[in-house]
């Protein structure tokens, strides 16, 4: 494949203090090489599978003022700007296409492609004096037999794709003090926000997936239709759209195609505000103290974030609502709150040799996780075929609430919990409902200059990071929620569906717990020149 770029930028000076920057860029994709078709994907759902790189694009107008305010206690600078962004390169998402188009990969089974059985009980037999003897012959014949037919699963891209963009709104306002020679002279501060709107962003959906059903709490069940299945009838309506004319006959196990595509409506935002100061103290010809401090706050929501290099993996490791779409809420990458404090402070005490102490402060808020349920049976009880505990828990209004009955004695733990961390009953949690622990970091360096070639200096160092964790063995600690299947939820309950009832069957509460990462939890010391 080959990008292609062209821009065009321009400055306009429209008087001494003000000043516009203006441009527009154009991003267009060109291939000539197309997945190799798969005539079975094409009959099942009606679309192609041979759709490459091929007619993407972006247009990215953009657009900057700059602005000196007039000169009151200092120098004031302000910015503000509009652009759009297409991001990187994505050809990861696209490669999915290529190598799995359900000729390259097959899986085999005791069962064969068809279901008729292929291995018979000694076949099945891999252990050989409690030692593992391999895959059986008989498997490894049907996943040859799969790929050959090329009946494996697919990884196709929608011919409709369209370029995931970023519409960037920023504002920024620099300023200089200039108020005598005291203690607020000479600061240099800045506030800067940045507010991100996501355009056309991804999704990954099983195209085999048809809503069959309803749980208790009102969230969609669903079941794989295959239209190639005998007797079946069915016709693929569309993505997200399921199928027409379902009979029993299409409904069973079969392969997940997973669609590389967009998200529809919205598709998250990142907000972003910083306020920074800093100054430098001089006191003498020797002695100097620079200070810097900043405080950010982020929020990031997002859907899909796309982090896998496989299309299966982005379907799956994603919190889920509604298997359709991915909900909108905080990146576990989110970190809603940042403060850092660092200081320098600098002396000539051995001629002009310099030594100085740096220390560097961070206090930063933990990342979201998802509460979700456990894998157990409630991913086959609505269909789901990544089988992740990555479903948004349902917290009942309480021990009788009438969509939930409990069958062991953990209901009292489980409310118990879910009140602490604030949980509303009768809901279904938002996604990043939870926190893991906030994290404080101290780090010192010490620094001496000492003589070397001529008049040439070497610096001789001593870092000490994590210092809390040196001054008291408890401090320090950097602790993460044990997550269970994906990196962004932990499993709090498992969850059955009585389907005469209509009830959620709760069981086997396991309250989240957290662990020290015992590489950042430790001080290290460290000396070098």
């Amino acid at each position: 494949r080959d990008i292609h770029s062209v821009f065009v930028q321009d400055t306009w000076d429209i008087s001494d203090v003000s000043q516009l920057v203006f441009g527009l860029r154009y991003d267009w994709y060109k291939s000539d090489d197309i997945p190799t078709i798969n005539n079975n994907y094409v009959t099942r759902y009606g679309l192609t599978n041979q759709v490459g790189f091929d007619d993407l694009n972006a247009i990215q107008p953009r657009i900057g003022f700059n602005y000196i305010l007039p000169d009151k206690f200092g120098d004031t600078r302000m910015t503000l700007g509009f652009g759009v962004f297409s991001g990187n390169d994505p050809t990861v998402w696209f490669s999915n296409a290529y190598q799995n188009y359900g000729g390259a990969l097959g899986v085999g089974s005791a069962t064969g492609m068809a279901g008729s059985t292929t291995c018979t009980a000694t076949d099945l037999n891999v252990l050989a004096g409690g030692s593992f003897v391999g895959i059986p012959a008989c498997v490894a014949s049907a996943g040859q037999d799969q790929a050959l037919a090329i009946l494996g699963a697919v990884n196709a891209t929608d011919p409709n794709l369209d370029l995931p963009t970023v519409n960037r709104y920023s504002f920024g306002i620099q300023h200089n003090t200039d108020i005598g020679d005291g203690f607020f002279n000479d600061w240099k501060l800045q506030f800067d926000v940045i507010y991100s709107d996501q355009k056309n962003q991804v999704d990954f959906l099983d195209l085999s997936l048809h809503e069959t059903g309803t749980s208790p709490d009102g969230r969609p069940i669903f079941s794989q239709v295959d239209p190639l299945r005998a007797g079946c009838n069915a016709t693929f309506n569309g993505p997200r759209q399921g199928f027409s004319n379902v009979t029993p006959e299409c409904i069973g196990g079969g392969n997940s195609d997973i669609f590389f595509t967009n998200r529809p409506g919205d598709g998250g935002h990142t907000f972003t505000t910083t306020i920074q100061a800093s100054k430098m103290f001089d006191w003498g010809d020797d002695w100097q103290l620079n200070i810097s401090t900043g405080y950010s706050y982020n929020e990031s929501e997002v859907g899909n974030p796309g982090n896998s290099f496989t299309a299966s993996g982005n379907f799956r490791s994603v919190v889920n609502r509604d298997l359709g779409t991915a909900p909108i809420g905080p990146s576990y990458r989110n970190t809603p709150h940042n403060f850092e404090l660092a200081a320098t402070i600098s002396y000539m005490f051995f001629g002009d040799n310099k030594t100085s102490v740096t220390a560097f402060f961070q206090r930063r808020k933990g990342h979201p996780v998802s509460a979700v349920f456990f894998d157990g049976p409630y991913s086959g009880a609505i269909g789901d075929t990544a089988s992740e505990a990555r479903h948004l828990l349902y917290v009942p209004t309480g021990p009788t609430d009438p969509l939930v009955t409990w069958s062991d004695g953990s209901a009292d733990a489980f409310f118990a919990w879910t009140d602490a961390a604030g949980l509303a009953r009768g809901q279904i949690v938002s996604k990043g409902s939870i926190d893991e622990p906030g994290q404080s970091d101290l780090d010192i360096r010490i620094q001496q200059e000492i003589p070397f070639f001529g008049e040439s200096k070497a610096k001789l160092y001593l870092d000490i990071e994590n210092v809390l964790n040196l001054l008291d063995n408890s401090s320090g600690t950097k602790s993460y929620i044990n997550t269970t299947d994906i990196l962004s939820a932990v499993g709090v309950v498992e969850a059955d569906i009585d389907t005469v009832n209509n009830q959620y069957i709760y069981s086997g509460f396991s309250e989240p717990q957290t662990t020290p990462d015992s590489w950042d939890s430790l001080y290290r010391i460290q000396v070098g020149i």
